[in-house]
């Protein structure tokens, strides 16, 4: 059984639920079953699980100042890099619609090494952003505040 707010896998036996109509829907917090329960109507719409076809009803879009999705992409400098990773893989494992939006550095990474004295030394990570990734044929349009920007998409 899934959150009808957030998608999270959700036990029967989970103490938070609420009733609607004739069904009984349950959260993983307190806040996604008060966010329900003040918009109930938005989240009976169904969510198309990101293999289908179509467009989805509610989607996430996860901004992030870096991303590590592959050591071959100089993309992120430590953990929350990494936990931008994670989070995005989880939204693939989960089936939930999902964008990853970040910023593409072509310099300024650097990778590390110790001298046998145990002295650390940085040299630059150099590495071909068009070598990893490829330019999408469609364009990605993004609305904030009513102002919409179209741009060409790039995938890894």
């Amino acid at each position: 059984m899934k959150d009808p707010v957030c998608g999270m896998n959700v036990l029967q036996e989970q103490v938070l639920s609420a009733t609607y109509g004739d069904r009984m829907f349950y959260f993983c917090s307190d806040l996604c079953r008060r966010t329900f329960l003040t918009n109930s109507e938005r989240y009976l719409r169904p969510i198309e699980s990101a293999g289908t076809v179509g467009p989805a009803t509610r989607r996430v879009a996860y901004f992030t100042m870096e991303v590590a999705l592959d050591p071959a992409l100089p993309t992120y400098s430590g953990g929350l890099g990494v936990l931008a990773g994670d989070t995005l893989r989880s939204f693939a494992d989960l089936k939930i619609p999902a964008v990853g939006v970040s910023l593409l550095y072509w310099n300024g990474y650097f990778e590390q090494k110790l001298d046998e004295w145990g002295n650390q030394h940085e040299q630059p990570a150099s590495w071909e952003p068009r070598g990893r990734l490829h330019l999408l044929p469609a364009m990605v349009a993004v609305t904030i505040e009513a102002r919409t920007r179209n741009r060409p998409g790039v995938a890894i």
